[in-house]
């Protein structure tokens, strides 16, 4: 893989997690695949299903309430 795509690559993961730390899901999910599947950890809030494209992965965020809180 060259050098630049690389760090484009890493670029846009941290761009995802800085936005998910801000609690800017929208944001956080704008370089997802539209047929992500998302899949919660049992232990939070809407861990029950799995979410399968960016807009459910907004929703995750939004049941969670994770933006600097753990499981529930």
């Amino acid at each position: 893989m060259q050098p630049d795509v690389q760090e484009n690559r890493f670029r846009i993961l941290k761009d995802a997690y800085e936005s998910f730390n801000r609690g800017d899901m929208t944001a956080a999910v704008v370089a997802m695949d539209p047929s992500v599947e998302w899949i919660e950890p049992a232990e939070f809030p809407g861990g029950d299903r799995p979410y399968r494209c960016p807009k459910d992965v907004i929703v995750s965020g939004q049941l969670a309430g994770r933006m600097g809180r753990g499981p529930k």
